[in-house]
């Protein structure tokens, strides 16, 4: 009985700690710093605007989905305005959205 418990309470926790969520953003919040708290299986939704700044996946494995057209990564102009560079693979997704001043 003791070990029937433990299994399900343990289970219970995997689940629950390994369960996705997902993440709603304006423009007047912070891109990079969502990408920074979020965890693995994310799903961060941008809302209509401009969000501005570069931004580095750092490795999530999370997507990044914008609403169309009227919603757009703005970059600095200095760096690339997305980095995959820290061995991001192929759940690490950007989909959806424009991105503006690649590079100046």
């Amino acid at each position: 009985m003791f070990r029937l418990i433990l299994f399900t309470l343990i289970s219970s926790f995997l689940f629950v700690s390994a369960s996705a969520e997902t993440i709603n953003i304006t423009p007047s919040d912070s891109l990079q710093l969502t990408i920074d708290a979020a965890a693995d299986g994310d799903l961060i939704v941008l809302g209509l605007g401009t969000y501005v700044g570069d931004i580095d996946f750092k490795s999530e494995k999370i997507t990044i989905l914008g609403t169309g057209e009227d919603t757009v990564i703005q970059g600095l102009g200095n760096n690339p305005v997305v980095s995959f560079t820290s061995g991001e693979n192929n759940e690490s997704i950007l989909d959806w959205l424009p991105l503006d001043k690649m590079y100046q």
